[in-house]
Protein backbone atom coordinates (compact mmCIF):
# COMPACT_ATOMS: atom_id res chain seq x y z
CA UNK A 1 0.00 0.00 0.00
CA UNK A 2 1.14 3.30 -0.87
CA UNK A 3 2.57 5.49 2.03
CA UNK A 4 1.38 8.75 0.42
CA UNK A 5 0.48 11.28 2.67
CA UNK A 6 -0.43 14.98 1.98
CA UNK A 7 0.43 17.78 5.23
CA UNK A 8 -1.91 20.70 4.09
CA UNK A 9 -1.90 23.93 5.89
CA UNK A 10 -4.77 22.84 9.04
CA UNK A 11 -5.11 18.77 8.20
CA UNK A 12 -3.00 15.87 6.89
CA UNK A 13 -4.08 13.20 4.48
CA UNK A 14 -2.87 9.64 4.34
CA UNK A 15 -4.02 6.80 3.04
CA UNK A 16 -7.33 5.47 4.58
CA UNK A 17 -6.78 1.91 6.40
CA UNK A 18 -8.13 -0.92 8.08
CA UNK A 19 -7.01 1.20 11.44
CA UNK A 20 -9.91 3.81 10.02
CA UNK A 21 -12.70 1.36 10.31
CA UNK A 22 -14.01 2.36 13.58
CA UNK A 23 -13.70 6.39 12.80
CA UNK A 24 -15.21 5.55 9.25
CA UNK A 25 -18.40 3.72 11.35
CA UNK A 26 -18.53 7.36 14.03
CA UNK A 27 -18.86 9.30 10.81
CA UNK A 28 -21.36 7.18 8.99
CA UNK A 29 -23.26 6.80 12.12
CA UNK A 30 -24.43 10.61 12.48
CA UNK A 31 -27.12 11.10 10.33
CA UNK A 32 -26.22 15.03 9.37
CA UNK A 33 -23.01 13.79 7.93
CA UNK A 34 -24.34 10.59 5.92
CA UNK A 35 -28.07 12.92 4.89
CA UNK A 36 -27.33 12.93 1.75
CA UNK A 37 -25.48 9.84 1.61
CA UNK A 38 -27.00 6.31 -0.30
CA UNK A 39 -24.04 4.09 1.68
CA UNK A 40 -24.77 3.15 4.66
CA UNK A 41 -22.34 1.57 7.32
CA UNK A 42 -23.95 -0.05 10.23
CA UNK A 43 -21.72 -2.11 11.47
CA UNK A 44 -17.88 -2.74 12.03
CA UNK A 45 -17.65 -5.44 10.03
CA UNK A 46 -19.55 -2.66 7.27
CA UNK A 47 -16.97 -0.22 7.87
CA UNK A 48 -13.59 -2.53 7.25
CA UNK A 49 -15.74 -4.09 4.03
CA UNK A 50 -15.84 -0.34 2.61
CA UNK A 51 -11.95 0.16 3.47
CA UNK A 52 -11.24 -2.72 1.91
CA UNK A 53 -12.94 -1.52 -1.21
CA UNK A 54 -11.22 1.63 -1.11
CA UNK A 55 -7.91 0.35 -0.43
CA UNK A 56 -8.65 -2.15 -3.57
CA UNK A 57 -9.25 1.28 -5.72
CA UNK A 58 -5.11 2.24 -4.57
CA UNK A 59 -4.14 -1.02 -5.38
CA UNK A 60 -5.28 -1.33 -8.72
CA UNK A 61 -5.63 2.19 -9.94
CA UNK A 62 -2.80 3.88 -7.61
CA UNK A 63 -5.43 6.45 -6.59
CA UNK A 64 -8.51 6.51 -3.45
CA UNK A 65 -9.56 7.60 -0.75
CA UNK A 66 -7.58 9.43 2.42
CA UNK A 67 -8.69 10.02 6.00
CA UNK A 68 -8.74 13.52 7.13
CA UNK A 69 -7.01 14.10 10.32
CA UNK A 70 -6.23 17.05 12.63
CA UNK A 71 -2.64 18.31 12.43
CA UNK A 72 -3.18 19.19 16.14
CA UNK A 73 -4.35 16.06 17.54
CA UNK A 74 -4.34 13.06 14.85
CA UNK A 75 -8.38 12.67 15.17
CA UNK A 76 -10.32 11.49 12.05
CA UNK A 77 -12.76 14.22 10.94
CA UNK A 78 -13.22 13.27 7.22
CA UNK A 79 -12.08 10.91 4.10
CA UNK A 80 -11.53 12.63 0.36
CA UNK A 81 -10.33 11.15 -2.49
CA UNK A 82 -11.57 9.48 -5.34
CA UNK A 83 -13.98 7.11 -6.47
CA UNK A 84 -14.26 5.14 -9.90
CA UNK A 85 -16.53 4.62 -12.12
CA UNK A 86 -16.99 2.91 -15.43
CA UNK A 87 -20.37 1.70 -15.89
CA UNK A 88 -22.16 3.88 -18.45
CA UNK A 89 -18.94 4.04 -20.97
CA UNK A 90 -16.40 1.39 -19.73
CA UNK A 91 -13.62 3.01 -22.07
CA UNK A 92 -14.21 6.29 -20.75
CA UNK A 93 -12.57 6.01 -17.04
CA UNK A 94 -14.67 8.38 -14.61
CA UNK A 95 -12.49 9.92 -11.60
CA UNK A 96 -15.50 11.12 -9.03
CA UNK A 97 -14.10 13.58 -6.08
CA UNK A 98 -15.45 12.38 -3.45
CA UNK A 99 -15.31 14.11 0.03
CA UNK A 100 -17.08 13.97 3.53
CA UNK A 101 -16.54 15.84 6.34
CA UNK A 102 -17.67 15.94 10.02
CA UNK A 103 -20.44 18.34 10.89
CA UNK A 104 -18.05 19.66 13.60
CA UNK A 105 -15.30 20.72 11.44
CA UNK A 106 -18.37 22.03 8.28
CA UNK A 107 -17.50 26.05 7.87
CA UNK A 108 -13.86 25.94 8.49
CA UNK A 109 -12.85 25.34 4.82
CA UNK A 110 -11.59 21.83 5.44
CA UNK A 111 -13.40 20.18 2.72
CA UNK A 112 -12.37 23.18 -0.40
CA UNK A 113 -8.90 22.62 1.12
CA UNK A 114 -8.40 19.23 1.06
CA UNK A 115 -10.50 18.71 -2.31
CA UNK A 116 -8.01 21.30 -3.92
CA UNK A 117 -5.78 18.81 -2.34
CA UNK A 118 -7.14 16.26 -4.44
CA UNK A 119 -7.86 17.94 -7.64
CA UNK A 120 -3.64 18.43 -7.59
CA UNK A 121 -2.88 14.79 -6.89
CA UNK A 122 -5.64 13.46 -9.71
CA UNK A 123 -4.40 15.79 -12.49
CA UNK A 124 -0.78 17.01 -11.66
CA UNK A 125 -0.07 13.08 -10.44
CA UNK A 126 -2.12 10.76 -11.74
CA UNK A 127 -3.00 13.05 -15.44
CA UNK A 128 -6.47 12.60 -15.19
CA UNK A 129 -8.69 14.01 -18.25
CA UNK A 130 -11.92 14.79 -16.28
CA UNK A 131 -13.11 14.47 -12.67
CA UNK A 132 -16.59 15.01 -11.72
CA UNK A 133 -18.04 15.91 -8.11
CA UNK A 134 -21.88 15.51 -7.31
CA UNK A 135 -24.45 15.60 -4.69
CA UNK A 136 -28.14 15.80 -3.98
CA UNK A 137 -29.69 19.04 -4.82
CA UNK A 138 -30.52 19.89 -1.30
CA UNK A 139 -26.80 19.95 -0.50
CA UNK A 140 -26.01 23.82 -0.58
CA UNK A 141 -22.41 23.61 0.95
CA UNK A 142 -21.05 20.64 -0.86
CA UNK A 143 -22.59 23.09 -4.13
CA UNK A 144 -20.38 25.52 -2.61
CA UNK A 145 -17.13 23.55 -2.15
CA UNK A 146 -17.49 22.37 -5.90
CA UNK A 147 -18.03 26.12 -6.92
CA UNK A 148 -14.74 27.53 -4.61
CA UNK A 149 -13.19 25.02 -6.37
CA UNK A 150 -13.80 26.13 -10.05
CA UNK A 151 -15.49 23.25 -11.17
CA UNK A 152 -18.61 23.73 -13.61
CA UNK A 153 -22.13 22.59 -13.06
CA UNK A 154 -23.21 20.11 -15.33
CA UNK A 155 -27.37 19.13 -16.40
CA UNK A 156 -29.11 18.21 -12.99
CA UNK A 157 -29.59 14.02 -13.51
CA UNK A 158 -31.26 11.46 -10.87
CA UNK A 159 -28.51 8.73 -9.58
CA UNK A 160 -29.74 6.27 -7.12
CA UNK A 161 -33.41 7.69 -7.31
CA UNK A 162 -32.43 11.72 -6.01
CA UNK A 163 -31.83 14.37 -7.97
CA UNK A 164 -28.17 14.81 -8.15
CA UNK A 165 -26.55 17.73 -8.77
CA UNK A 166 -22.76 17.45 -10.92
CA UNK A 167 -20.26 19.22 -11.31
CA UNK A 168 -17.04 18.80 -13.76
CA UNK A 169 -13.36 19.61 -14.09
CA UNK A 170 -11.20 19.25 -17.42
CA UNK A 171 -7.51 19.16 -16.83
CA UNK A 172 -7.39 22.08 -19.05
CA UNK A 173 -9.59 24.11 -16.70
CA UNK A 174 -7.28 22.70 -14.02
CA UNK A 175 -4.20 23.98 -15.20
CA UNK A 176 -5.57 27.58 -16.02
CA UNK A 177 -6.54 27.71 -12.83
CA UNK A 178 -3.49 26.24 -10.87
CA UNK A 179 -1.37 29.10 -13.02
CA UNK A 180 -3.90 32.02 -12.15
CA UNK A 181 -3.08 30.89 -8.34
CA UNK A 182 0.77 30.78 -9.03
CA UNK A 183 0.66 34.16 -11.08
CA UNK A 184 -1.40 35.37 -8.12
CA UNK A 185 1.17 34.49 -5.42
CA UNK A 186 4.30 35.29 -7.64
CA UNK A 187 2.89 39.30 -7.42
Amino acid sequence: MPSLALNLAHVDLRVISVEDAPDLLRLYSDSRTTEFLPLRIDTITDAERVVFGYLACWQERGFGLWSIRERDTGRMIGRCGFLYWNDSEPEVPQYELAYLIEPEAWGRGTATECAQACLRFGFETRGFDRVFAKTNERNIGSWRVMEKLGMTKAPMERFNSQHKVFYTMSSEQWHALSSRHTDDAER
